[in-house]
């Protein structure tokens, strides 16, 4: 089985522990007790580094079974990945109260493939005898979750495809034990572009997946052009959601233990999976404190995928790979322990929107014109548009609303404005108001989360849509193909818009006309002389006639022709850039791709 390379790079701050609501908890009231304290997680993987003034506190025990008698010296990848779990840095580790468990090896084992930084691995044998030793020993040392950070290499759809292998039974037996498995899906989606998961990823608790935590810039040599908050690295594997068992977490230039005091950066998801074991530390805390046991496996599983904060692949990741479009669960720590909580709660919440305030919410479902959650087009600088909502708890017990937020993708758009409710009787109803003030051009998207003891649903997200518009006096700039309009920023070629150029001999040259129209109300400017093409294959495209005219009043169109000359085979791809007056649409950018046949 192998394992993740680190990279070394520069220290981050801890963006991850804010993105998956680790910060939050730590600074609630009612949660921040729970850090993972009386449970013990197993960290399979290289040997840890228990000199290390980070995890010297956390250590339980090693696991002896592989005939070895101490620990690699100069291996990172067990300590990075123990650390996540629970070093005592609260900008590193997820559940620095809870034990660790790490295994012992003399260094032995064959070398994997021809990485250089894969010096050390476990094959299933060595796998199997591990498992077992967690199996016998699960009780005695309160192990509650078991993080594999390794995977065999090959990936698969469905756990169908791994029915015979020997590991099932001993995750299925802990499972039932009560110890959740814990493994990274794989790191190789930029090679085979697959929704797949490595083994025994498919068939454990969690098949885990990594997103960036912050905005660490480009990260090209993984296939990452730009990074931010819950882009889904390009490496990831996007694992088939038909196993149930897929989560994401921060994976991606995440900071973790090297060796000793020394700190670094590593990406891949064997770093993601470790955020999710330690959070299965803090949620069986949690359990025992509230409810007054551990939760069964499948209730954790069910907690932490169903209260994950939603991504989409390919909404805003600026990669060079095939996104998905698929929504992903990225985990939420906070709102599995708020979710938790609830569930022994007897109030229950339903939101309403609309003009009449008869147009029933779902929890995260798409914003909608006619619930209100959908503002629509509001002029930026000069407008602003306020929606009302209703809040009515329709359980039998009182309705603790603990706090009301926008969060999301551009929360400083929108404001929840005056008094919130604190708390509502059986039946009571309270309105809030949303404010949508436009802060720069094109859709802006957030949510307004209500927190509450709502059983079933500690947190409900009322997702948030409106569209910054330049005013109808603006000039107002539309590109056209062959048919269809040209979304400004489209990074995919699309039919009918004549961004697909189709396959064109070596040496031949196919040409296409694009119509510019002015749909505002007053004369666009075009700066004709900066009309450009960019890309790694600009040098196969030309603008062949650029615009007769530079200005063009209300209504008016005029055209220009670009010509494409495969100098290779294969897709050959480039983005048309146009510079004009356009307030909100400026340079106004699409791609073209043809095929070298």
């Amino acid at each position: 089985m192998r394992m993740d390379a680190l990279e070394p790079r520069i220290s981050l701050s801890a963006a991850a522990m804010d993105l998956i609501g680790l910060s939050e908890l730590r600074a609630h009231p009612f949660y921040s007790q729970f850090d993972g304290t009386g449970q013990t997680v197993v960290v399979i993987d290289q040997p840890i580094d228990w000199t290390s003034p980070f995890l010297a506190e956390r250590r339980v025990t090693d696991i002896n079974v592989l005939g070895t008698s101490g620990p690699i010296t100069g291996e990172t990848h067990g300590t990075f990945v123990a650390s996540i779990v629970g070093a005592s840095s609260s900008q590193i580790g997820v559940a620095p109260g809870a034990g660790i468990i790490g295994v012992l090896s003399d260094g032995t084992e064959p070398p994997m493939g021809t990485n250089p930084n894969e010096v050390w691995r476990l094959n299933e044998n060595d796998i199997d005898l591990l498992l077992d030793w967690v199996l016998a020993n699960h009780e005695q040392y309160n192990i509650v979750a078991v993080n594999m950070s390794l995977g065999d290499g090959r990936f698969y759809t469905n756990s169908g495809q791994v029915a015979q292998r020997p590991l099932n039974d001993e995750i299925a037996a802990l499972e039932a034990a009560g110890v959740a498995v814990v493994t990274s899906a794989g790191n190789d989606y930029h090679e085979n572009q697959t929704r797949n998961a490595s083994y025994p990823a498919v068939v454990s608790t969690f098949a885990v997946g990594a997103v960036y935590a912050a905005n660490v810039g480009p990260q090209v040599s993984v296939g990452d052009f730009t990074t931010g908050p819950d882009r889904i690295a390009a490496f990831s594997q996007r694992a088939a959601a038909d196993e149930g068992n897929v989560l994401f977490a921060p994976g991606a230039a995440v900071r973790g233990v090297q060796q000793g005091s020394l700190q670094g950066l590593g990406s891949g998801t064997s770093f993601a999976s470790p955020y999710v074991a330690g959070a299965v530390a803090i949620l069986q805390q949690a359990a025992i404190e509230i409810v007054g046991s551990r939760l069964p496996v499948t209730q954790i599983a069910s907690l932490l995928i169903n209260t994950a904060d939603t991504i989409i692949d390919g909404d805003d990741e600026d990669d060079d790979v095939e996104n998905t479009g698929a929504a992903f669960p990225r985990i939420n720590i906070l709102a599995a322990v708020e979710a938790l909580d609830a569930m022994f709660s007897e109030a229950g919440l339903l939101v309403r929107g609309g003009g009449s305030l008869d147009q029933p919410i779902e929890h995260d479902e798409k914003a909608r014109r006619s619930s209100g959650t959908g503002f629509g087009p509001v002029e930026r600088d000069g407008e602003v548009k306020d929606h009302t909502f209703l809040l009515t708890n329709t359980g039998t017990g009182t309705l603790r609303i603990d706090r009301i937020e926008i969060r999301g993708q551009i929360p400083e758009a929108y404001a929840v404005l005056g008094d919130t409710p604190d708390e509502l009787a059986p039946g009571e109803s309270a309105t809030i108001m949303v404010r949508y003030d436009p802060t720069a051009f094109g859709k802006q998207r957030a949510n307004v989360s209500v927190f509450s003891s709502a059983v079933g649903r500690a947190r409900y997200t009322v997702k948030l849509a409106g569209s910054g518009v330049a005013p109808a006096s603006a000039p107002d700039i539309a590109i056209t193909g062959d048919t269809e309009t040209i979304r400004a920023g489209d990074r995919k070629a699309r039919p009918g818009t004549g961004t697909k150029l189709g396959g064109v001999v070596l040496g031949q040259t196919v040409e296409q006309t694009f119509t510019i129209r002015n749909r505002g109300g007053s004369v666009l400017t075009l700066d004709t002389m900066f009309f450009f093409i960019s890309g790694v294959h600009s040098l196969d495209y030309q603008i062949t006639v650029r615009p007769p005219v530079s200005t063009l009043d209300p209504t008016r169109t005029t055209t220009f022709t670009i010509s494409f000359t495969p100098s290779e085979l294969g897709k050959r791809k480039a983005d048309i850039i146009v510079l004009s007056n356009d307030p909100d649409e400026t340079p106004f950018v699409f791609r073209v791709v043809g095929v070298g046949a």
